[in-house]
């Protein structure tokens, strides 16, 4: 069931270009649905038009996108929806969960604050937070971009693992992911796995090649070793631990072993 066409109709103009008409963004190619809501309200604050959606509501847009907040304010201006309480989002590839957020459809860009949850549906990662701000693939962008302020944690999920081995949990004060492969830490990053705990100041994970690097007081220990350095280099295939390499001021420590040198690999 369709509800009131006025929503059906602004909303339509969130994802249309600056400066297009009003028939062109009602075409059925640029329009953002209500299609359950409570109430749909629309009126003129100081010369900007607004709507205001009480709910609980769903909106879909023609990207994949679905919104669902216990209320809702559109600024047409600007093409911001504000989604209050319970706010729920999903595209083709990601889901998230918040107590607030923001999504600009025209840009595909969310921001979301208050106990974020964040999943890649596909990696089966997730990212835990107090805000999170994502921005779909759309023309001129054409890989994902995530990034997490005030000390995220993360759930990844090494690609090639089996369905449950154990992933690998990351807490750093900021965390960035580019597309479906590219992750970086940055501030007091901890990895943690029951088989492994590394620390350093940032660190860099490809899942396409499963290469770790940590820099700046890098260190990775195990229950055999513990190898430290200005900065570390690992390989995780499917998750597990093959080669490690420190570089610049290496210390390996092991039982009843200690070997310092400017440059020190392991292999497993």
């Amino acid at each position: 069931m369709r509800f009131p066409l006025l929503g059906r109709l602004s909303l339509g103009l969130l994802i249309a270009a600056a400066g297009a008409s009003s028939a062109d963004a009602q075409a059925p190619t640029g329009q953002c649905n209500i299609l359950e809501n409570e109430r749909v309200d629309r009126r003129l604050e100081a010369g900007v038009p607004m709507i205001y959606v009480t709910g609980p509501f769903l909106i879909r847009c023609p990207g994949g996108e679905e919104l669902r907040a216990l209320a809702g304010t559109v600024n047409e201006w600007t093409r911001e929806i504000l989604l209050t309480g319970n706010v729920f989002f999903q595209d083709p590839t990601r889901t998230l969960t918040a107590n607030q957020a923001t999504y600009w459809a025209n840009l595909g860009r969310l921001y979301a604050t208050g106990n974020v949850v964040f999943t890649d549906r596909q990696e089966g990662s997730t990212i835990r937070g107090p805000e999170l701000e994502y921005f779909r693939v759309m023309e001129g962008r054409p890989e994902a971009q995530v990034n997490a302020a005030q000390r995220p944690h993360l759930t990844l999920r090494p690609r090639q693992a089996a369905a449950d081995a154990e992933p690998l949990e990351i807490d750093a004060d900021r965390v960035s992911i580019v597309g479906d492969n590219n992750l970086s830490a940055y501030g007091n990053v901890i990895i943690r796995r029951t088989d492994l705990h590394a620390t350093a100041e940032e660190a860099v994970y490809n899942s396409a090649t499963d290469a770790l690097d940590l820099r700046q007081n890098a260190r990775i220990q195990s229950e055999q070793f513990n190898l430290s350095g200005r900065t570390v280099h690992a390989r995780l295939p499917a998750g597990a631990l093959e080669y490690v390499h420190a570089r610049t001021d290496a210390t390996l420590v092991g039982d009843e072993l200690r070997v310092e040198a400017p440059d020190l690999q392991l292999f497993f």
